[in-house]
């Protein structure tokens, strides 16, 4: 696991990583920015000795053994209800995988086998907790989060695929969306202008708003003038998709 910024990402991933496979072995996530917010708040140490717990019982798990005494892998096999749902998951999933082309397909076809390996994951730990029904098989829960993870990593496949392969002109619109969202989902040209400093002018920021409206991503909606009289304010509101 590691992090790294968007831009670095995108610079990183080139087109023919894409095209190699590369790109669709990484599980990716982009967590949705939010203010910083100070906190004192930390890991408790029973979660950081369960954590501990957990990884001592699973190093302790008991290797296959070969003929000659070497260690060998374990064959893990589906109960018949994880099978049928597992089943049932490889056909929906690829149903939509037929639908797609492209980078996001090679994603979604990398995810079909993970369901597998990460219901091998939630098994292998449930069986150190005790909970699996038989030793050595991967039960109907461990398949169930596997799916639900699964379609969690689908989802930020979309949002991380559509991000890095934006050109300028949908770069800037997504930021100037971000920006507006942050001010609360409305905005007017005059506080585009002091907020973003990308704009040398409220008239050029206006006009941003104006083809952000053409666009159908937004709307105009006027506010009234106050007690002291004035002209109707008019503000840039998202309409979220």
């Amino acid at each position: 696991t590691g992090g790294i910024q968007p831009g670095t990402l995108a610079r990183a991933l080139g087109a023919e990583h894409f095209e190699d496979g590369l790109a669709a072995r990484l599980l990716l996530a982009m967590p949705p920015d939010r203010p910083r917010r100070w906190s004192e708040a930390d890991v408790p140490e029973a979660t950081r000795a369960a954590l501990a717990d957990l990884f001592a019982r699973l190093w302790a798990l008991p290797l296959g053994v070969a003929d000659d005494n070497a260690p060998q892998p374990t064959v893990v096999g589906f109960t018949p209800k994880a099978r049928a749902r597992f089943i049932a998951f490889v056909n929906r999933h690829g149903e939509k995988l037929h639908r797609l082309h492209g980078p996001l397909r090679a994603a979604y076809s990398k995810l079909e086998a993970y369901c597998g390996r990460l219901a091998l994951i939630f098994a292998t730990i449930r069986e150190t907790q005790g909970r699996l029904p038989q030793p050595r098989t991967i039960d109907d829960a461990a398949v169930e989060a596997a799916e639900t993870l699964v379609a969690w990593f689908a989802r930020e496949a979309e949002r991380v695929y559509s991000r890095l392969g934006e050109d300028d002109e949908e770069r800037e619109q997504r930021e100037l969306v971000e920006t507006i969202r942050k001010h609360g989902g409305a905005i007017t040209a005059n506080e585009l202008y002091h907020t973003s400093r990308q704009y040398s002018t409220t008239d050029e920021a206006n006009g941003i708003l104006h083809a952000l409206v053409e666009d159908g991503l937004a709307r105009w909606a006027y506010v009234p003038p106050g007690a002291k009289g004035g002209r109707p304010t008019q503000r840039c509101v998202l309409i979220e998709q």
